[in-house]
């Protein structure tokens, strides 16, 4: 099947613009979804050159589309309108176009138009968009942002801005292909010249999203008397996020979401407007982002969530290897779900964490400031007790399921073993497995963790280490971390490092402990586990199923 990414290419060969490539292919795509009687004409008359050329016009026409691709000269129209006849246009199909053509695409001038769909989808995802809500873009680019607000499902009115008219047809196409019927865009300058705003106020919308032209650097001078800037004074000139936050703060109800350059948030010049906003309570949470996942930029990125009365801060680092993935020669947002759902439930966790405002320094508004990786004073010995299997098998005494590796569950509970042995009475009461306890194997492979939950009397054989919390909650929140991709690494570390590869407790006792180990643990624990059962389930399924 023809992609319209194949056919954007196509064009592009005979048009010396990137941005009219695209122009002329959404409107093809438009005519195969909203004038499907011409657009069936033409596949009926696509060798009859003159048939097909007075169908296009009519199909142009009808549907109000200027810019008809069968004027260009030697424009190969008819191959043109076959590879369109399989193409795809769904929401998919116009998310992938606009991907590959003005993010992917080697020396492309839209690149700093458009926004990274994982970064689109992340930033849509922060803004939880509910049905009849209006939502604002002071900078559309060219229109990025509709094709998740259409994949959301959710019935909303869409006003924006931006400075050029191509641009604004671009996003118009995107809209009325993915479906969003109340759209508003409009060509003007949104700092010296912004449509929503009369005199000293600005129209309120309830949710605003904003990818800025993050290298801009902005003429001050018409701004000297605008009201927008008279609480927080006027950024420098070379800090354009920051013009347009401001006036995201005089547009928006609810939330509001801004791509910021990361220097911005350490940088002394920006520091009192930055720390003065953050003071009022305007700044929910802010968002580290996976480095160089723009490729016109080679600088750290995050995220600011803008809403109001907030009494703290939640900062997540998300410029992790957890959070990250590797394209080709681009960093991808990996785990969007996770990430938007940290910053959404205000989660804390081995990457985040909420900072009261009176906590709050003018040095930095940086998630790497407030989050450290790991506290060099914190180790595992601190919270738990650590001790090897010994064995205790008896010719007489209470019969007890021995847990050995192969008895221990990677995503659920450590319940029973099927090797039945008997031990003296004491010894069983000494090493025998409390609800809770975490397992690792003493040789072999960091990944086989578990955790413990039985009324059995289950007693590990001498190959298991045994960690044993002081609570309950860190139980869950220590097996969390030990699962995690940063656990790994440092469990790994450590039986590398063991003589003969062979992990003991008093090494294990050294592991570096992050400062918060996370909240909600029990409940996020008992979810991976569902996932599991959910998992098993449909693999008995199928099996059921190649069976008959």
């Amino acid at each position: 099947m023809t992609s319209l990414y194949d056919i954007a290419l196509r064009l592009r060969k005979h048009i010396d613009s990137n941005a009219f490539a695209l122009l002329y292919t959404l409107e093809l795509a438009l005519i195969k979804k909203y004038d499907p009687l011409a657009f069936q004409e033409m596949r009926q008359n696509v060798n009859d050159t003159k048939k097909l050329q007075t169908l296009l016009n009519r199909s142009f026409k009808k549907l109000q589309l200027p810019h008809n691709p069968s004027t260009i000269p030697n424009l190969p129209i008819r191959s043109i309108l076959k590879q369109l006849f399989s193409a795809d246009i769904s929401i998919e199909a116009v998310s992938e176009l606009v991907q590959r053509f003005t993010i992917e695409r080697y020396k492309n001038d839209l690149f700093s138009y458009s926004t990274p769909q994982q970064l689109r989808e992340l930033m849509v995802r922060l803004l939880d968009l509910q049905d009849s809500e209006s939502i604002y873009n002071p900078c559309f680019g060219i229109g990025g942002f509709f094709i998740e607000i259409a994949k959301s499902g959710k019935t909303v009115q869409i006003f924006a801005e931006e400075k050029e008219r191509i641009n604004q047809l671009i996003a118009g196409l995107i809209a009325q292909l993915c479906g969003i019927k109340k759209c508003k865009l409009h060509v003007t300058d949104t700092l010296t010249h912004p449509a929503f705003c009369v005199h000293d106020a600005c129209q309120k919308f309830d949710k605003a999203l904003c990818n800025p032209p993050l290298s801009e650097s902005i003429n001050t001078t018409p701004l000297q008397n605008d009201w927008r800037f008279a609480k927080y004074g006027l950024p420098p000139a070379n800090a354009s996020e920051l013009f347009f936050m401001i006036h995201l703060l005089h547009s928006f109800k609810k939330h509001a979401i801004i791509l910021v350059r990361e220097s911005l948030l350490k940088r002394g010049q920006e520091a009192k407007i930055r720390t003065k906003i953050a003071f009022d309570g305007l700044i929910e949470a802010i968002v580290s982002l996976p480095r160089g996942i723009i490729p016109h930029t080679k600088e750290d990125l995050a995220l600011i969530v803008l809403s109001k009365e907030n009494k703290n801060i939640l900062f997540v680092d998300a410029n992790r290897p957890y959070f990250s993935k590797r394209r080709g020669k681009r960093n991808t947002i990996y785990r969007v779900e996770e990430l938007a759902e940290i910053v959404l439930k205000r989660r804390e966790s081995e990457y985040s964490t909420l900072v009261p405002l009176q906590e709050i320094s003018a040095v930095s508004l940086s998630a790497s400031y407030y989050l450290k990786a790991g506290d060099p004073d914190r180790t595992l010995h601190e919270i738990a007790t650590i001790f090897r299997a010994q064995r205790v098998t008896h010719k007489v005494g209470i019969p007890y399921q021995e847990i050995a590796i192969k008895d221990i569950v990677p995503n659920g509970y450590t319940t029973k073993s099927q090797t039945i042995k008997r031990a003296d009475l004491k010894k069983a009461a000494k090493f025998r497995l409390q609800n809770l306890d975490i397992l690792l194997p003493l040789r072999g492979s960091p990944s086989s963790i578990g955790i413990v939950k039985t009324s059995h009397l289950l007693i590990p054989n001498a190959g298991i280490i045994v960690i044993r919390t002081k609570k309950s909650e860190e139980a869950y929140c220590l097996y969390l971390y030990l699962r995690s991709t940063k656990g790994q690494q440092e469990l790994k570390r450590l039986y590398d490092t063991a003589p003969n590869k062979t992990l003991s407790p008093a090494l294990l006792q050294t592991l570096k402990m992050p400062k918060k180990l996370g909240k909600n643990c029990k409940e996020r624990v008992e979810k991976i586990f569902a996932y599991q059962k959910q998992i098993e389930a449909l693999k008995e399924k199928i099996e059921k199923e190649f069976s008959l």
